[in-house]
């Protein structure tokens, strides 16, 4: 510990962020004070518990002095240093799975005994097959612990396998931690297995020579027959010994081998990796973004980023080389739901704009599978007094900015535009009633975020005025791109949109011009839109009176 704290303080010194001096979150001056109190406290039970032998107390007398000095020191620490405390709580409660919005949704940090209600379904996959011999370790582990009288050693491994199990139950991401106790246990169990063996080999090498300095002559003759006997057993004995125990010990591998193939071959077959759309569309945007500058230096502000679901951020960190919003060490995680959550267009820019974001990547799940745990980060109040099932089934989850993105590609947004669509679709909508077998979703898109062009004009008060464009995709599937804007009582209207109709736009290509009419189609007219217009938030006028 002492060696950390040496290391990490001058490293502290270079990275710690401006106004995060003691975080808890990003790397801190917290963390070399925490590494300080650890050692403080074990200074502390040190003395202690020499302190308790020396004045031959009863042993129950340490935990109890140990329990009555943490809570006067949890009292005294949260007096004098606030910030301290809360982090230090913070990361207590959030190692034992403390039940917040944002565990709640994060299915590596539930319980491992839990899906939906308790379960024990955990014990019958691949958890509990690769744990067969950590668990016979363990049982092992714990009798020769009380047989040698509670060595040292043992009794700190035991602990600390204890801590890890009961860390892995409340959260099943700690399994991770728990393979190592596993691999540790499961060697002390095929050590325990090899020496069992190797001991109860059949021979004739058990008996004790015969007490005495001197011998007999009749003991020497007993002596010659017994060595005799034993030359003529040798073979047998040889036999038992250069054999029995590898073909038993070749016999239980073969077992293990067996009972371990499914699980293994599952892991190797299905391994956690992006799947093809997410490679595709992540490949793509690498290659066809402005690269940034800092990529390895994280202290330092990246020219944009890019907005996604944190589960999705490290894997476009690691393909795309871009930096994000929200990643897997749920950063930027507030941001990233209300964005996605809300239906009003100022705030999901205004919290673009607060991010410094160019691009908007989503996909199917982020609308399906995901949503709830969206909307369940970001608030009740953006599921309008509903609860998510409820909702989700309303026309009011049409009006969010995940749907309007990833359903409704892009429309009524003036300032996001699709760029990139995967080439594959798993889902499918129905939007009316003609629709029988449902629009397909692409798994994929990829959103620009650009200034967009204002068109703007007179119109009769009250009346709702639309722009419409026709858009081919990079998969050639073709949409209608459409926004809307209501003028106000003396007739004015105003609306961006982000699509040029030039074809300046790489791999997307549009009709020739917007379409700009009154919704009972009584005035139409149309306007082209320039590259320049989109990027540079150039105003069009359009009257429709």
């Amino acid at each position: 510990l002492l060696t950390a704290l040496v290391i990490v303080i001058p490293f502290i010194a270079t990275v710690v962020r401006p106004g995060m001096e003691f975080s808890g979150m990003f790397l801190s001056w917290f963390h070399a004070a925490y590494i300080a109190a650890i050692i403080i406290g074990i200074l502390v039970l040190g003395i202690l518990a020499g302190y308790v032998v020396s004045k031959k107390l009863n042993w129950y007398y340490y935990p109890l002095i140990v329990a009555v000095l943490t809570g006067v020191g949890i009292v005294i620490l949260r007096i004098l240093s606030p910030q301290f405390y809360d982090n230090t709580m913070g990361g207590v409660l959030y190692l034992l799975g403390d039940a917040t919005a944002v565990l709640g949704t994060i299915s590596e940090a539930m319980p491992l005994f839990y899906d939906n209600g308790f379960t024990l379904e955990p014990l019958w996959k691949t958890l509990f097959i690769f744990s067969i011999t950590g668990i016979i370790g363990l049982v092992l582990s714990i009798l020769k612990m009380h047989r040698d009288r509670y060595m040292p050693e043992m009794v700190f491994f035991m602990i600390w396998s204890l801590v890890v199990i009961v860390l892995t139950i409340s959260q099943r991401r700690f399994a991770y931690l728990l393979a190592v106790n596993v691999a540790m246990l499961s060697g002390f169990f095929i050590n325990m297995a090899y020496v069992s063996l190797a001991g109860s080999r059949t021979g004739y090498r058990t008996t004790k020579p015969a007490s005495g300095k001197k011998k007999s002559r009749s003991g020497k003759s007993a002596s010659r027959a017994a060595n005799t006997s034993a030359s003529v057993k040798e073979p047998t004995g040889a036999m038992l010994e250069g054999t029995t125990t590898p073909v038993l010990l070749a016999i239980l591998v073969l077992i293990l081998s067996f009972v371990l193939f499914t699980p293994v071959y599952s892991l190797v077959s299905h391994p956690g990796v992006p799947d093809y759309d997410w490679q595709e569309s992540l490949i793509w945007l690498g290659a066809n973004s402005p690269e940034t500058s800092h990529y390895l230096d994280p202290s330092s502000e990246p020219e944009y980023g890019v907005m996604s679901w944190w589960d999705y951020g490290n894997w476009i960190l690691y393909i795309s080389k871009r930096p994000v919003v929200a990643n897997n060490f749920q950063t930027g995680l507030e941001a990233s739901s209300r964005f996605f959550a809300t239906a009003n267009e100022s705030e999901s820019n205004s919290i673009l704009d607060g991010n410094n974001v160019k691009y908007v990547v989503t996909d199917n799940k982020m609308y399906a599978t995901k949503s709830s745990a969206i909307f369940s980060i970001a608030g009740e109040e953006y599921m309008m007094g509903q609860n998510f099932d409820s909702f989700y089934n309303s026309l009011d989850m049409r009006k969010t900015t995940i749907a309007k993105l990833h359903i409704l590609d892009g429309s009524h947004l003036g300032r996001l535009r699709l760029v990139h669509e995967s080439p594959n679709s798993q889902m499918s909508l129905v939007f009316n009633e003609e629709d029988e077998e449902g629009t397909p979703i692409k798994n994929v898109k990829v959103f620009e975020y650009v200034p967009g062009a204002k068109i703007y004009g007179s119109a009769e008060p009250g009346n709702p005025v639309y722009a419409r464009v026709r858009v081919t995709s990079n998969q050639d599937r073709q949409f209608i791109y459409e926004n809307m804007a209501i003028a106000d009582e003396s007739g004015y209207y105003e609306m961006r949109v982000p699509y040029s109709t030039n074809g300046d736009i790489p791999e997307i290509s549009t009709d020739p011009n917007f379409v700009v009419f009154l919704e009972n189609a009584t005035v139409v007219r149309e306007t082209a839109v320039s590259e320049e217009d989109v990027m540079q938030g150039n105003e069009i006028q359009v009257d429709l009176v």
